[in-house]
């Protein structure tokens, strides 16, 4: 399932039922599009219990830590990359300010951050928390 708009950022996010064997690891796709680009160009296996958990906390941290721009520093970046991103050194942040939604992403060749309307950024990740709840390989 992709949430948000891949135009401007989405996340592509889905269980492969043929890459799980058993209900332990929920194996799946994770990717991010921004401006129309996938972040990781080719297919990877993502471990999504692990991937989404992290989001699921996050979010709520995020939540707690909404600032100024002018207050900002890069410990309250909050991780949306996967395992699997970070073994290409792909790295992307998210943070959400009083005015705005973020997103850095960071390589070994550049970055960039793009800034979005308030809550653009936040709803996406809220709407997967909801869709990772409702699906039964989460349901312990």
């Amino acid at each position: 399932m992709i949430f948000g708009n891949p135009d401007k950022f989405a996340i592509h996010c889905d269980i492969v039922k043929e890459w799980n064997d058993d209900y332990f690891w929920v194996n799946g796709i994770f990717n991010v599009y921004i401006q129309g680009k996938m972040i990781v160009p080719e297919v990877a296996v993502s471990e999504l219990k692990f991937t989404l958990a992290n989001i699921e906390n996050n979010v709520l941290d995020a939540l707690q830590t909404q600032i100024s721009l002018d207050e900002l520093n890069s410990e309250l970046f909050l991780g949306l990359s996967s395992p699997e991103m970070e073994d290409k050194s792909i790295f992307i942040y998210y943070f959400f300010t009083l005015e705005n939604d973020f997103i850095f992403i960071k390589n070994n060749q550049y970055e960039n951050i793009f800034k979005y309307n308030k809550k653009y950024i936040h709803n996406i990740l809220s709407d997967i928390v909801l869709w990772k709840k409702s699906i039964l390989f989460f349901i312990d």
